[in-house]
């Protein structure tokens, strides 16, 4: 009897695994509709559900990035973050890359996802997560600046940068990983209006950009600045290409073209 490879039994324990051994086995979908189906039903239950916790994922409590620098962290406001610590393709990342790169990309995709949520992890935080002193995490973040040219952000980027940081990208982060817009407005300082805005400015662009437009026809259509067009699209950019985004973020434009998700039509980005 052959014994499966490692990843292959984890992928058969987890939720989206077995959503997937579900659909087969009663419904006699093909391997690939299945998991095609069982992808859409996790992230449409991160849409209607955002409070829920993925697998893999703990809750963390940050000071929130609009907290000034040197304030009694008694008197700071928190924020409770989802965190992957387990994502289904560590395994395989862990298998090609080896043990240490994968401790750098979970230490980049939490704190990525901290900032995403309006509260960014110090570095006190990272290594009580991660189980490494601060000057370890000091060592990883510095290689994977140097060697992977990744940027990691820390709460004192914040505390350094003030609210220039905390502006579109991390709102946009937020709502691509289910987090309703009130609630985005409580943990950013920003206006609703703001928020529906800069999300559905950057939704608008990044279809038109999907669909091979050029920057200056996107202008054109969505009566944005090419300024912001070029901006939106590099956020698209990014996001596309970070693991932690990725799917989100093709779901969530598959379901907005579809008028499953609802269109603003509002200028001003």
């Amino acid at each position: 009897m052959k014994t499966k490879p490692t990843r292959d039994r984890l992928s058969e324990k987890n939720s989206q695994g077995l959503l997937v051994n579900h659909l087969r086995t009663h419904y006699n979908f093909s391997p690939a509709m299945a998991e095609v189906l069982a992808e859409d039903a996790h992230y449409l239950r991160t849409i209607s559900a955002p409070g829920s916790r993925q697998d893999g994922q703990i809750v963390w409590y940050a000071v929130k990035g609009t907290e000034p620098a040197g304030k009694a962290l008694k008197d700071c406001e928190y924020v409770a973050v989802t965190l992957t610590l387990y994502h289904s393709n560590d395994i395989a990342y862990r298998h090609q890359h080896g043990l240490p790169e994968l401790k750098r990309h979970i230490l980049k995709r939490i704190t990525d996802e901290a900032v995403a949520q309006g509260a960014p992890l110090t570095h006190e935080d990272v290594g009580t997560i991660l189980l490494m002193d601060r000057g370890t995490v000091a060592d990883h973040i510095a290689v994977l600046k140097t060697q992977q040219r990744a940027h990691v952000i820390t709460r004192a980027h914040f505390t350094d940068a003030g609210r220039a940081v905390t502006h579109k990208r991390p709102i946009i982060k937020m709502r691509l990983l289910g987090v309703p817009e009130t609630e985005i407005v409580h943990r950013t300082g920003h206006h609703l209006s703001s928020v529906e805005r800069y999300v559905d400015g950057f939704l608008r662009v990044a279809l038109s950009h999907r669909r091979s437009d050029t920057p200056q026809l996107i202008s054109r259509i969505t009566g944005f600045s090419l300024f912001l067009v070029n901006e939106y699209i590099a956020l698209y950019e990014e996001l596309a290409a970070d693991e932690t985004f990725a799917v989100p973020l093709r779901k969530y434009l598959d379901f907005y073209a579809d008028g499953l998700l609802p269109r603003q039509a509002k200028k001003g980005g």
